[in-house]
């Protein structure tokens, strides 16, 4: 850190405390560059059918903020 009025530098530590650097995720996801979040599953001890029709209604039946939008894509 360079003081506004001065020529030297001064550690960070000395002005500051409870510093702490935390990594995010740089990348956001975009599909049809519009930002995206997925869902992914492996289902066990049923197929993907009939998984998606025990689930597709309460899916479709949330309400969505304004700007938000859900879609199927893959299989469906």
């Amino acid at each position: 850190m360079q003081p506004t009025l001065g020529l030297q530098t001064i550690p960070l530590g000395q002005v500051a405390r409870d510093i702490a650097v935390e990594w995010e995720d740089p990348i956001i996801v975009r599909f049809q560059r519009r930002r995206q979040a997925a869902v992914q599953a492996t289902p066990d001890g049923v197929t993907f059918p009939a998984l998606y029709e025990s689930v597709k209604d309460e899916f479709e039946s949330m309400d969505l903020p304004p700007g938000y939008s859900l879609f199927w894509k893959g299989e469906y």
